[in-house]
This record gives C-alpha cells, structure tokens and sequence, in this order.
C-alpha cells in the first residue's frame, strides 16, 4: 500500500473560484503513514440553468370569441400578464405586457438556480404558479 486514500467532498462558497480546495482533513505540514485517509473539500458553485416557460392566455382567461350584431368578431379585450420567477430566494419579473386575451402562446426562457418558482399573473390575480428543477432533461412548463 501506498501514497493516500482521498475522498472528495463538495461545499459552495460563493467568494472563492469554483474548484478551488476550500480544506483538507490533514493538517498542513503534518507527517502521516501511507495509506492515510485524507478529505479534501472542494469549492462546487451551483450553475445558472435555463427553462422555458409558455403561457396561454386564452385558455387561462378562458376566452371565447364574441361577434357584433352584423357577425364580425369583436376584438379580444387586453389584460396586462406578469410571470414572476424566484430563484435562491430573489423573485424577478421576467415578463410584463398588456396582451390580448386570445393570445394563445407566449414563449419565455427563464433562468435560476436549481429549483425555481414561477408564477403567472394575469390582471394582477395569481393565476398559475409551479417549481421547476431546472436541472432536470426537460425544463419546459406551459400555462394553461
């Protein structure tokens, strides 16, 4: 037997370099046997991922198509949509517009830490809200 058994164990520390040696068991200096078990500790930032978020307005407002008295379609009133996204404990607004109810698909990419919130606002009401992991295959969410 020879030279060290090394274990690595990984803690963030957002001041350091990501794969920075944050400690080590051994004290520096020390004089160990072979074969010694030493724990080397190794800085591990988490990683800004991306998701995609839709909304579909129309099927949230449940909006159905009116028509006047000679049968033309009465265009769909705006309400104003907010999606609200927190992540490591920050919420920020990623999208507000006043859209028309019968808008059908807005597509948003989204961005955070591990697993975030994301809440849709529609005329100022909470309307849909869910967590996303955005380290999963599939980060796609769709409001409906």
């Amino acid at each position: 037997m020879h030279g060290f058994e090394v274990s690595v164990t990984y803690e963030e520390d957002t001041k350091k370099s990501n794969g920075v040696v944050l400690k080590q068991s051994l004290e520096v200096g020390k004089t160990v046997d072979e074969g010694s078990k030493i724990v080397i500790t190794v800085n591990k930032l988490a990683e800004i991922k991306k998701g995609t978020v839709n909304v579909n307005v129309k099927s949230i407002t449940k909006y159905k198509p009116e028509v006047d008295e000679d049968g033309e379609e009465i265009p769909a009133d705006d309400v104003e949509v907010m999606v609200k996204v927190t992540s490591a404990g920050t919420e920020d607004t990623v999208y507000k517009k006043k859209i028309g109810k019968d808008t059908e698909n807005i597509n948003l990419t989204v961005q955070g830490v591990g697993t975030i919130t994301v809440k849709v606002y529609v005329s100022g009401i909470l309307e849909r809200q869910t967590q996303m992991n955005l380290n999963d295959a599939n980060t796609v969410w769709t409001a409906e």
